[in-house]
């Protein structure tokens, strides 16, 4: 996060998601001057709604104002990751469950297959997704690339 001084920022982030119930997926600060934009994303299992991630930004607006850890002028953003957010473990997998997604799995012969369909649960080891025919069992490790697919 450049000169930001990460453990205070993450600290009051991590206390901002704890007090509401959600997971901080990323935070990142970009841009240089008074071009700064500090983007925290947060998601819950079943998401996060409008209301959540502007009280977290006033909550963590002020505490930030209090503290000063970034020099200059930046603008906070505090949102949800969007469908195209990629999903690589069980917590991401659990936060979309009963989601549709797809899955670019790689198969035994290094070929990748595509897995489409709802995720049914998550594990430490592997996801389940039912495919409307099947449900099918993908390990992580086989996951090349996954994420939120639209349901149309």
């Amino acid at each position: 996060m450049g000169d930001l001084p990460t453990s205070l920022v993450r600290d009051l982030v991590d206390r901002q998601s704890r007090e509401h119930g959600v997971d901080v997926l990323a935070v990142e600060l970009k841009g240089h001057g008074s071009r700064q934009l500090l983007r925290v994303v947060i998601d819950r299992k079943g998401g996060v709604s409008v209301d959540t991630c502007q009280q977290i930004s006033r909550e963590l607006s002020r505490q930030l104002d209090g503290v000063d850890p970034i020099g200059g002028r930046y603008t906070l953003e505090v949102t949800s990751p969007g469908v195209d957010w990629p999903l690589t473990d069980q917590r991401a997998f659990e936060r979309v469950e009963g989601r549709p997604v797809l899955v670019h799995r790689r198969c035994g012969d290094e070929r990748v297959e595509q897995v489409r369909g709802r995720v049914v649960s998550a594990d430490v080891a592997a996801v389940q997704v039912d495919d409307g025919t099947d449900v099918v069992t993908i390990a992580y490790d086989e996951i090349v690339k996954a994420a939120q697919a639209l349901p149309w």
